[in-house]
């Protein structure tokens, strides 16, 4: 901020942003920051730069990762002036320049991560300034972010959460005793890599509007020995048209399992007996004006991935896959080509049985991934089709 009045010297420069690293980030809360807005420089004549926007959030979960030495970014940045005149348009002349906008946050729910990959968080420098022998208050740099990942990043995966510099007066004819410094303007503090980072399973992970609905008093969910008992209540339904219960698997889109119209005060309770995970739970309230509201979404994962016994191998028209010991219930098995695309989906009711057999005829000669799901636990075979 430049200030003190006519002539614009600036005896209260730009003041550096905190990084969040000690305000929440812990597994126990999962709560997390989008990166603040830097603070506007003061103007008298339009010849300041307002303060940056703060980065934003980035949740990505999957299997595999693929880099190919791309970025993934939350990075704040530099205000730009209007005025015609402040060339290059993040510099400021005679007022005072922006802060640079915070990093926000970067999650990675990633198990593997496959060529190079940069990750940044950065926060934004603050703006310079400078007109004429004036010694005006640059911008304060921008505070770094948070990248969490769900386990230490490999040598492939760079990482970056650097506070933003301070801007600086820039050098003019008028050769000001501040030329080149920060005029005690200050950097942002650099944020932090996190790791262990996980959803946990049934928690709310918010992934629609700040606001709570009104009407939903409460939303949970949890696994029972059926498969997943997901319970809501209800208030002030007067309004409400329609509810629909959703459910998202990892590949494809959120599908309806069931839909309650003209919604009534009080408990709701459903149970989802789908044997196929990770899956992601959502409520979508609708009004009688045509509105539509979604709730926060409840996660649940595997539980665990084990390997998955096929023969013989290779195989020509059909694949004896051994079971868990006496197995007896409903199953899903689900055959992926190369690319990962889906080509065979089949459900069995097994009792008491060591062995299944799955017929291939209709695949191609390659190289599949055979995946069956057994109550909460996920096996995972490869075969080649001859």
């Amino acid at each position: 901020i430049g200030s003190g009045g006519f002539p614009c010297n600036g005896s209260h420069a730009g003041i550096g942003a905190l990084a969040l690293n000690s305000y929440g980030y812990s597994l126990g809360t999962n709560r997390i920051f989008a990166g603040g807005g830097g603070g506007s420089g003061h103007e008298n004549n339009p010849e300041g730069t307002p303060g940056g926007n703060g980065g934003g959030i980035v949740f990505i979960k999957c299997e595999n990762l693929i880099g190919n030495n791309n970025s993934i970014t939350a990075n704040g940045v530099q205000g730009l002036s209007t005025n015609p005149s402040n060339v290059p348009s993040n510099e400021g002349r005679g007022d005072g320049g922006g802060g640079g906008g915070a990093a926000g946050v970067i999650w990675l729910h990633v198990n593997s991560y496959t060529t190079s990959l940069n990750i940044e968080a950065k926060g934004a420098n603050g703006s310079t300034v400078g007109f004429q022998a004036q010694c005006p208050g640059p911008g304060g740099g921008g505070g770094g972010g948070v990248i969490w990942a769900s386990s230490a990043l490999p040598v492939n995966v760079t990482s970056n959460i650097s506070g933003g510099a301070a801007g600086i007066v820039k050098p003019t004819t008028y050769d000001p005793a501040c030329e080149g410094s920060t005029n005690n303007a200050t950097a942002g503090t650099a944020g932090i890599v996190l790791n262990n980072f996980q959803i946990l399973e049934g928690s709310l992970f918010n992934c629609g509007g700040i606001l709570p609905i009104a009407s939903l008093k409460e939303w949970n969910g949890k696994r029972v020995s059926e498969g997943i008992e997901l319970k809501w209540r209800l208030e002030q339904t007067d309004d409400l048209e329609e509810i629909k219960l959703e459910k998202k698997l990892a590949r494809g889109p959120f599908l309806v399992l069931h839909s309650y119209r003209q919604p009534q005060e009080g408990f709701y309770q459903f149970v989802d007996r789908g044997i196929e995970f990770p899956a992601t739970y959502r409520l979508m309230i609708q009004t009688k004006t045509g509105k539509k509201e979604y709730s926060t979404q409840l996660f649940f994962e595997r539980q665990k991935i084990k390997r998955l016994n096929l023969y013989p191998n290779p195989v020509t028209n059909e694949v004896r896959l051994e079971l868990p010991a006496s197995s007896a219930g409903r199953t899903v098995v689900v055959v992926f080509d190369y690319t990962g695309k889906q080509v065979l989906r089949k459900e069995m009711v097994i009792s008491n049985q060591s062995y299944t057999i799955l017929q291939l005829t209709q695949l191609a000669a390659g190289t599949y991934t055979v995946q069956l799901y057994w109550k909460d636990e996920l096996y995972i075979g490869k075969i080649v089709k001859q």
